[in-house]
Formats: C-alpha cells, structure tokens, sequence
C-alpha cells in the first residue's frame, strides 16, 4: 500500500516527534540486535564455526556466499528486538472552523465550530476545548469535532475577548491540532450628555449598570478606554477629564492648568480624546485651534498648536501607523485632516463626490478602517460611511432615517450610530443597513458611545 506523509509515522528512536508530525509515545529504532560483543550462556551469539566465518573445516572459501537464509545473525529467524509499533493511523483534519465565518458574537448569540475528519480505519480520539474561559460565558464539547459557545452573563468588567477553540485528534500515539478563533464583544458604555450620566449596556443592548454614579458628571462629552481596567470621561460643562475603574469608582481628574495656574481648556472643555501612540499620551481636543496633550495619569504635558485654522474639532481618532485624523469643521464648510504627532497637517482628505463628508464622528472599524457618519446639512438625514486608511472611500449607506451625531462606534462588524434628532441608538449591519432603529431601546442624547476592548 502506498503510504502518503500523513498516513505514516517514521521510526525514530524513543522518545521523538516523527517527521510526519505524528508524536511517538513509544517507539524502538526497529534495528536487529547486535550480535558481535561478548555474549554470556544462551545468548543469540554466533560462535566461530557457526557461520562459515571461522576458521575451521566449515570455512569457506573466497567468492562464497558467508551464509544462506536464516544463518545472518541480523536476518530473518533471527532476534530482530521489539517488534515495531504499527504506523500511525490514516486519520486526517479537513477542516475546522467556525459555522458561518462568525469573527464576533454579542451576548446570547451561539457559536458552533466544527470539524471535518477524514480517517481510513480506527475512529480517532477527538476533543474541542475553548481558552480562556470567560466569565459569564457557556461552553460545551459536542463530540465529534463540534462544539459551542455562549456568553449569557457578563460582569461588569467584561470586555471584549478573543477566544480560540483548540480541536485535538489522536489515535494510536498520533495527534493533530488546529485551531479557530471568535471575539465576544464587550460591553458598552454610553454617557448622556444632557443627563448627566454614563450608562453601561451588555453587547445585545440590555441594560446592565449605571457606570458613574449620579452627580459626579456635568455634560459627558466623550469616553475613552485607559490601560489598566480605566476609563476616562470628558466633562463638557466641567471643562475637566476625570478617571474611573470599570466598577465606576472615581479615581483621579486630569490636571487641567499649566505651569503658571492658567487652565488650559476653553470654553468647550473636553471635547474628544484618543490614546496617542506609540508613548500611550492622550490627546484632548475642544479648543479651538489646540490639542491639550497628557499622560495616562492626567498630568498635563503641553498644547500642541494646530498647523492649521480650525473652527472647531469634532471628533479624532489614530490610525495604525501613528498618525491622526481630526475632524473639524462648521456649518458651512467640514473636512478631515490628517495630523503627525507634532499636529502638523500632513494630508487631508477632501470632499468625496460620492457622499457628503460633512462629519460629526469618527470611529475604528475591523481591520484598521475608519467610520465616518454626518449628514449633508442641518435639516437633511445622515449616512454612515467606512473608509480604507488612506481616506478612500469603502462603501457608504443610503440616507438614512435619522440624523446622526456624537455617538459612534463599532460593534463587531455592526455599527451603533447615535440618532441626533430622536433621541436613541441605532444598529447597523455589517452592509451599514438599519437592522434595528432602537438598539437599546431607551432615549437619550448619546454623545459617546464606547466598546469595551474595541478597536
């Protein structure tokens, strides 16, 4: 029978991983004893005489064959050791994935994996496990390679989680892994500006907590994730950053003045913030014509002019490599810049023909793109576009039925969109369709609206 690279295991002497992948457990070279050193009483020896070898009148003579079948001392008949294991099963993994390419699952959505064997003879061992485990969540091994997953109850702490499922098969001292991977969204935090209070919903819109408590807030403009389980909340009105834990447990304020006492936020406060790679300081937006710099401990570090006139700042989020796109703009005129480090521009992303990039938000999306949502004038409906890196445009909605503002973010592949002018959150679908125009099925004025453990 032809033996292909997986239908085998080479020999190799003990222990040893074989060259076909297959692990040996316990394996012996296959090699026949030897026979040519000293050898005590009932020993498997040849003696001189024996074999034709020795001298002697059994001796042969020159161009003899030394010795027939059965007379080799490594040759059949005679002790060749342990006999060999059999070769490793003809098993093999066709495939093993998740059902329906699903990369994210909110709260209550099933995952299932499973797995394709091919196997010419024993049924092999085969088991699926899911790491890490996650609190609040429900796994169980199906057999047979299929197996699923749920998050029903998270914590308030939960945030978004990749979890690899690890399929095992083995027979006969042979094993084979792969494995797949799914993402379970992690709560979301919403701050309603005109009430004053940042709420907590799990990823399907329940509500879970109230994540600050009341009276701590003053117009929460924005929501920004900290290292360290933290989150930063900018308060419009306060003209102040503050810090909480994820149990909404206050813990600092940014340092709002300079070296000489001066307060160095405007009128509008705190407006946007984001994590400025690659040292991990945060930038504040909101003065006109001004990014405040700090640290991820509040501490103020400088005001970065803008190499730019601009009315005002709307929303700025970092890309990949570093750099910065800051939304700003009026009533009569909006565009996106693209800044350095230093709040040079750089570039700057014009008007797409295609859609009206009047912008009122900005937001990560899956693999490094970017969502824009706006509308075309104050009294028109809004869209949501998503765009590659480099400011092209990816694909856009239709216009919608509502005005869209602040609130942004993206869920998984879906999009939560914050409806201006009724007061709620709508869910988009991977094709930026309205699948639900009342996500979490309460009203508010969604100025920030952030995925824990997002993009």
């Amino acid at each position: 029978m032809r033996a292909s690279a997986w239908t085998l295991c080479a020999a190799v002497v003990l222990p040893a991983i074989a060259a076909d992948g297959c692990f040996a457990s316990n394996r012996q070279s296959g090699k026949a004893k030897d026979t040519g050193g000293e050898s005590s009483p009932g020993d498997d020896a040849v003696r001189p005489g024996e074999d034709g070898t020795g001298p002697g009148e059994d001796g042969t003579s020159p161009g003899e064959d030394p010795g027939g079948p059965g007379e080799d001392p490594g040759g059949p008949g005679k002790d060749d050791g342990p006999e060999l294991p059999p070769p490793c099963p003809t098993f093999s993994i066709a495939s093993f994935a998740v059902d329906g390419g699903v990369r994210w699952a909110r709260v209550g959505e099933e995952v299932k994996v499973s797995a394709v064997i091919a196997s010419a003879g024993e049924q092999p061992s085969v088991s699926v496990t899911a790491a890490p485990g996650v609190d609040g969540s429900q796994f169980e091994d199906l057999g047979g390679g299929k197996a699923r997953l749920v998050l029903t109850d998270p914590p308030l702490r939960h945030r978004t989680t990749e979890v690899t499922f690890t399929l095992t098969v083995s027979s006969g001292g042979c094993e084979r892994t792969r494995t797949a991977a799914v993402r379970l969204l992690g709560n979301v935090w919403v701050a309603d500006y005109s009430e004053g209070v940042v709420q907590v919903f799990r990823s399907d819109g329940t509500y879970l907590a109230q994540g600050v408590p009341s009276g701590y807030l003053s117009q929460p403009w924005s929501l920004m994730e900290l290292p360290g389980d933290r989150i930063v909340i900018g308060n419009r009105n306060k003209k102040a950053a503050e810090v909480y834990d994820l149990d909404g447990n206050h813990l600092f304020p940014f340092v709002t003045e300079d070296a000489m006492g001066q307060n160095v936020y405007s009128v509008y406060g705190a407006y946007t913030m984001l994590i400025h790679a690659p040292d991990g300081r945060v930038w504040v937006g909101g003065p006109r014509e001004k990014v405040i710099v700090h640290d991820t401990d509040g501490k103020y570090l400088k005001t970065l002019e803008l190499g730019f006139q601009s009315p005002s700042v709307e929303s700025m989020i970092q890309l990949a490599d570093g750099n910065v796109v800051y939304a700003s703009g009026s009533s009569i005129d909006w565009y996106l810049i693209l800044i350095d480090d230093k709040a040079e521009e750089i570039g700057r992303w014009g008007k797409n023909p295609q859609f009206p990039l009047q912008v009122e938000a900005l937001a990560h999306a899956p693999d490094g793109k970017v969502l824009v949502t706006g509308q075309p004038s104050w009294d028109g409906k809004g869209f949501v576009a998503l765009l590659k890196q480099s400011g092209s445009l990816i694909a856009h909605s239709d216009p919608l039925p509502f005005r869209p503002e602040r609130g942004l973010a993206a869920l998984g592949d879906r999009v939560l969109a914050y409806k201006g002018d009724q007061a709620g959150i709508a869910l988009l679908g991977a094709d930026l369709k309205v699948e639900a125009e009342t996500w979490n099925g309460l009203e508010g004025n969604w100025s920030a609206i952030l995925v824990l453990g997002g993009f």
